[in-house]
């Protein structure tokens, strides 16, 4: 694999477990602000946007399918939370600010 692409996957596994660990303190304190989930919904999308690109990238540079393979795990994982988030914010649109 591409030491480019190898790096950005990295890169975006790191958000994704940063992005996990967020949500598990917001569901540890139960105290978030809208405008937090707010903020982290947003940089799901990034991160999603993000994956997509490396995704587009990698298929026109051929790269292996079980790379790709990996790169579309992440952007399940991504699509996932962010339907995750925009739940807690629909079940709870009164959060405290």
């Amino acid at each position: 694999m591409d030491a480019l692409f190898a790096e950005m996957m990295a890169t975006l596994r790191d958000a994704q477990q940063a992005v996990e660990q967020e949500l598990e303190q917001i569901l540890l304190n139960q105290s978030s602000s809208s405008a937090r989930l707010a903020h982290l919904q947003m940089s799901v999308g990034e991160f999603l946007l993000q994956a997509r690109s490396l995704l587009e990238m990698m298929a026109d540079s051929d790269a292996e399918a079980e790379a790709m393979n990996m790169v579309e795990e992440l952007m399940d994982l991504f699509s996932d939370t962010d339907t995750r988030i925009a739940a807690m914010v629909k079940a709870a649109p009164n959060l405290g600010m």
